[in-house]
């Protein structure tokens, strides 16, 4: 009888403890999320994305020359300009494709992570996305340029200028020297 006592006490006390919380969801996320190694992937992620524009700025500037000079838009522009491009640097159609891709995984792996209500990680998402999106549109607008002239030098100049911007946002945002 002494045995069975025991063993109820010990069931209830080991199922009063299971109902208990061992730690708040504030700490469990503080433990998943690690804000400084957000800010390493997030750094590496802007200087990528910026370096690309860079890339892809250089591009567009041969490709509005090639458009002036012509008088027209050519269809083998875009291919002039990824001639271009390999000639006066070592980027080539096949490395802008490639940095692309590795920008977009980047973008992807950092959009996923869960930050919990961290403040200053959200502001940095914010910057993340922002920034993803002005290249998003540089890239397209380099690699599948349409419309007019006139509205593509405009597009690539407020693109510059919104990436510029964010990039400088971001990169205080992360606290990185410049």
């Amino acid at each position: 009888m002494i045995f069975v006592a025991t063993l109820v006490f010990i069931l209830c006390s080991c199922e009063v403890k299971s109902n208990q919380p061992t730690s708040s969801s504030q700490e469990i996320e503080s433990i998943q999320f690690n804000l400084s190694e957000y800010k390493q992937s997030a750094s590496s992620f802007r200087s990528e994305t910026y370096q690309a524009s860079i890339v892809l700025a250089n591009m567009a500037s041969y490709e509005y020359t090639y458009w002036k000079t012509l008088g027209r838009f050519s269809d083998d522009m875009v291919d002039s300009a990824f001639k271009w491009l390999s000639e006066n640097s070592d980027e080539t159609k096949e490395t802008v494709i490639a940095d692309n891709e590795s920008i977009c995984s980047a973008y992807d792996f950092l959009t996923s992570i869960d930050f919990g209500t961290n403040d200053e990680a959200s502001q940095i998402d914010a910057s993340i996305r922002l920034l993803h999106d002005e290249y998003s549109a540089l890239y397209t607008l380099v690699t599948e340029p349409s419309g007019s002239m006139k509205d593509f030098i405009l597009n690539l100049s407020d693109l510059i200028d919104n990436i510029e911007s964010t990039n400088d946002d971001l990169s205080n945002l992360l606290q990185e020297s410049n």
